[in-house]
């Protein structure tokens, strides 16, 4: 674990209480030399050092490790939080004298200086350091039990002789400056990094940072759809995003895809990015849920085994978010599973509709279930009067021997008096509906299907207590249970052993090629419109009418620039939505009715040509900006990797840096599965040379979140208990193609913290001057070439920070991916892709595609001759 760390048992010692400590142990230590005259190492370590650390610098003793052994002998003291060695101590025994310059009031001194012109403190200092160097322990402490030396023995890019060592003379010189002492070797203060802070590289000088955004007037200015977005927004709604839910069953059967999973096919890295099972999964059996045009493949074979059976079964059927888990499941009801369940008792219960209190779920569960029995299967009817009387026959052979004894001789008394009881039995859902379900199967000779879903969009101990009443309600009524989650869910409760005393069959559900999802769901858009109109306000629910005409170019348009000669579109959003199906289609739809998509020029141009080809510049813009004059990157779909944080050796490329280090490692194979590298690796890694793990873990949560990188626990939020991380293709996108992409350049300089006031103003003048919408016919020349303008400063500054950072922390003399340059490769990228939209606008050539901005961005290593044959198949199937 990297962020978050626990305590380790130590106790909340305050600096009041440690003050005090220390001079109590001050004193005791006085009387004991002053009894026993020569004091040994053992018993300075054991009066003064082992207590200074606990009692007064709150170390826990878990956190404390004494005499390790290591080639040069053995370290007196190793200070650890979490298992990372953080210091060393060296202890000599009171009688070794560190004397120190007595005419100096200074709080530190140069190692190089007269520091080390004293043998006993020389030589400690060499012999801690020694330990250091061996187990790459970046700072040691040098104590006599009175005198404290603290420094960094461990430094990248130049001597550890070059830096300053922290002083403290003597006891009463900790206690003097008790709060310097206790800032800097604390338990809580090393945890919070006060080590890094005091002797961190000689870059501290504080960041003055600057975003245009937040200086231009009227930033949070909404954007005005195009005119065509409310005649669109119906078609969005039905075809374009959940069509799980339609109440046209065609969409599901046209619009369904039940092909091979999605991948991405990563040329320059020689290999192919899936979305495949998880290590975790894969290691428990997980079964792929591939699904075929007439049946459910292996997942309906086992749930008509499961129904056969006499006992209930518990499946997991999971996948990525917005992989389709939901339409999944929703398609096999109303379709391919349709004729099983027709056999059966089915229920589906939306967890998004559940009580907040965990107590109330059971509740929850039985009365949708019961309600469900009332309106989906009124026909069976199963709460008559005779069968309810069935439903509690022991209860009521009590009755008849007890509190209604006397009626027993008398029927119809006994039954008018049995109702309230009834009555009352039937208001316990807990104990009615599972027992009504059990005769009902019985009796009527039904299976029964209880589909659970939308349990991850609760809290993880909510989706714990979801997963035990699952396994409950299995065994009540011997049910075939089906509950569908997300994987890192399942890895977060799974780790909680919450599924531990149930088997349970696992499916996953991979995410559809994007390309073959949205070719059929504009197929079926198009093929709608040229249907009746009254057939295409029956299907999309409205009573608007529809320049048809005008939607189907559009679509058909759109269709074009995805599917014949541009293909930077489709990759851009399979890239970056890589899984995420349902976030793919909002940026399909947010193309589709964004005020920045000139629907009218591209119709203009369509009808004159008979073509028109939108460009990449054009579909990311709108993406990236959505309903919004100005980019803002918590508003938007898009990352600005560029972005860094205030704090010391915060860096605009820490994002791009961990993506290429991590990048590097994509086709190698670890026991977490292939191209997994170590988190606390690449934390050290940017420490060592950056000084700043506040940037690091910062920018590394930051691209979770974003899902350029992933955790092997699949967890979107964090890093927090993942031990490796890999590049998604998102990750790989961004790298390798968006980050050197003009729209994505002239927008995120808008919201990028920039070190100069200066280049702000120049750059807030820009934006100003030229929106980010539609220019006119006329001036669609001139006012691109200030959107150039702006991006080439943009750039000019990052080379500038670029070249700064490589001088200061001595990157040219690194091997890998730390020494490499980035921005000079996005300048030249960008520089290919200036001249062809220059070159497009002058000659009007929207009717041709841009694929060519894109085909040399770097010089690639060959692609192997296996993958380019799967790649041009591949590719010849999406076509077809």
């Amino acid at each position: 674990m990297v962020c978050g760390f626990s305590r380790e048992g130590a106790g909340v010692i305050s600096v009041d209480e440690g003050l005090e400590a220390l001079r109590a142990i001050k004193d005791e230590f006085a009387e004991f030399c002053a009894l026993h005259g020569n004091v040994s190492e053992a018993d300075t370590r054991a009066k003064v050092i082992d207590r200074v650390l606990r009692e007064v610098c709150d170390w826990p003793e878990g956190g404390i490790s004494r005499e390790q052994h290591v080639a040069r002998g053995y370290m007196d003291y190793v200070l650890a939080i979490q298992g990372r060695k953080l210091v060393t101590v060296e202890a000599k025994k009171e009688g070794i004298p560190f004397i120190l310059p007595v005419d100096t009031t200074a709080t530190s001194l140069k190692l190089s200086g007269p520091l080390l012109s004293q043998t006993p403190i020389r030589d400690a200092i060499h012999q801690v350091r020694g330990y250091c160097d061996e187990e790459g322990i970046r700072y040691a402490v040098a104590t006599n039990g009175y005198a404290w030396i603290v420094f960094r023995a461990v430094r990248d890019g130049s001597p550890w002789r070059e830096g300053n060592a922290v002083i403290f003379k003597s006891l009463d010189d900790v206690i003097d400056d008790f709060t310097r002492f206790w800032n800097l070797l604390s338990y809580p203060a090393i945890l919070g990094g006060s080590l890094d802070t005091t002797f961190g590289l000689m870059t501290r000088a504080p960041r003055q940072l600057h975003r245009v955004i937040t200086r231009l007037f009227n930033n949070n200015l909404p954007l005005q759809r195009n005119r065509y977005h409310a005649q669109l927004d119906p078609f969005i709604r039905t075809i374009f995003e959940n069509i799980a839910d339609q109440d046209a069953i065609e969409i599901l059967k046209s619009c369904y895809i039940h092909s091979q999973s999605l991948r991405i096919m990563a040329a320059d890295l020689n290999l192919v990015i899936e979305d495949s099972i998880p290590r975790f999964l894969a290691d428990e059996g997980t079964s792929s849920a591939t699904q075929h045009e007439h049946d459910a493949g292996a997942f309906g074979d086992a749930i008509l085994q499961a129904v056969s059976g006499e006992r209930g079964e518990l499946f997991l059927l999971l996948g990525g978010i917005g992989s389709g888990k939901t339409t999944f499941i929703k398609r096999y009801q109303r379709t391919v599973g349709q004729d099983l369940l027709a056999k059966t008792l089915w229920f589906h219960i939306d967890f998004l509709r559940a009580p907040q209190d965990p107590l109330n779920l059971e509740p929850f569960v039985w009365r949708t279930v019961l309600d469900e029995v009332r309106s989906g299967f009124s026909h069976l009817a199963l709460e008559r009067r005779r069968h309810i009387k069935r439903v509690f026959a022991d209860d009521i052979a009590v009755l008849a021997e007890t509190g209604l004894r006397d009626l027993v001789s008398k029927p119809d008394d006994f039954d008018r008096a049995l109702s309230p009881y009834l009555e009352k039995w039937q208001a316990n859902l807990s104990e009615y509906v599972p027992r009504l379900l059990r005769l009902a199967v019985s009796t009527r000779k039904l299976g029964l299907v209880i589909f659970i879903d939308n349990v991850d969009q609760l809290s993880p101990a909510y989706q714990a207590q979801v997963f035990l009443l699952a396994q409950r309600i299995t065994r009540m009524v011997n049910a075939t249970t089906i509950v569908v989650l997300r994987e890192e869910s399942y890895y977060t409760v799974s780790i909680q052993r919450a599924f531990t005393a149930y088997t349970t069959r696992k499916f996953h559900v991979a995410s559809p090629r994007f390309r073959t999802l949205i070719g059929k769901r504009i197929e079926y858009a198009v093929n709608l419109l040229s249907r009746s109109p009254n057939e295409v306000k029956a299907i999309v629910s409205s009573h608007l009418e529809y320049d048809r005409d005008a939607l189907a170019d559009f679509l058909k348009i759109v269709e074009y620039s995805i599917f014949e000669q541009n293909r930077n579109i489709a990759r851009f959003i399979e890239s970056i939505c890589f899984g995420n199906m349902r976030l793919a289609l909002q940026m399909f739809a947010t193309f589709l009715t964004s005020g920045v998509t000139d629907v009218d020029k591209m119709l203009r141009i369509y009808r004159r040509e008979h073509s028109y080809f939108v460009a990449f510049h054009e579909f990311v813009k709108s993406v990236m900006l959505k309903d919004r004059h100005y980019y803002k990157e918590a508003e938007s779909p898009i990352m600005n990797v560029f972005d860094c944080g205030a704090e010391r050796n915060s860096s605009h490329f820490t994002g791009l840096r961990i993506l290429r280090m991590v990048l590097e490692h994509r086709g190698e194979y670890t026991p977490e599965g292939q191209g997994y590298v170590d988190v606390g690796m690449i934390v050290r890694r940017f420490e060592d040379v950056f000084d700043n793990q506040e940037d690091v873990v910062r920018t590394l949560n930051r691209l979770v979140t974003r899902q350029l990188v992933e955790t092997n626990t699949r967890s979107t939020e964090s890093i927090e208990g993942a031990s490796h991380v890999r590049a998604t293709s998102a990750g790989w996108y961004y790298q390798r193609y968006l980050v050197r992409s003009f729209p994505y350049l002239d927008l995120v300089l808008q919201d990028t913290p920039l070190n100069s006031m200066a280049l702000e103003r120049e750059l807030r003048a820009a934006v100003a001057e030229v929106n980010n919408l539609s220019d006119r016919e006329d001036l669609k020349i001139e006012r691109m070439e200030v959107r150039f303008d702006r991006v080439d400063r943009f750039l000019a500054y990052l080379a500038d920070e670029e070249r700064r950072e490589r001088e200061t922390f001595r990157l040219t003399l690194l091997r890998g991916v730390l020494g490499e340059e980035i921005v000079s490769h996005i300048t030249s990228a960008y520089e290919r892709q200036k001249n062809w939209i220059r070159y497009r606008l002058r000659e009007n050539r929207e009717r041709y595609g841009d694929e060519a901005i894109f085909d040399q961005v770097d010089e690639e290593e060959p692609i192997s001759g296996e993958l380019e044959e799967e790649i041009v198949e591949v590719e010849t199937k999406d076509r077809d």
